[in-house]
């Protein structure tokens, strides 16, 4: 499997997360299996990982994943 890093916004803030396999994510060397759980980490709220990091779907994830 590939792993790609990826540096995600919040807030103007950046944060490195790391796409181990489709249900694996690393931030800060903790295993996720969503988004959702790394932005409920960060913001301390339940939120779409996908809308606080500013990504509309999985293919826009994949593609900031290869940047």
């Amino acid at each position: 499997s590939d792993v790609c890093s990826s540096d995600l916004f919040y807030h103007g803030r950046q944060y490195k997360v790391t796409i181990a396999e489709a249900n694996d994510f690393i931030y800060e060397g903790r295993h996720y299996k969503t988004l959702s759980a790394i932005a409920k980490e960060i913001c301390g709220i339940k939120v779409s990982g996908y809308d606080f990091f500013g990504l509309n779907n999985k293919r826009a994830l994949k593609e900031a994943a290869h940047d």
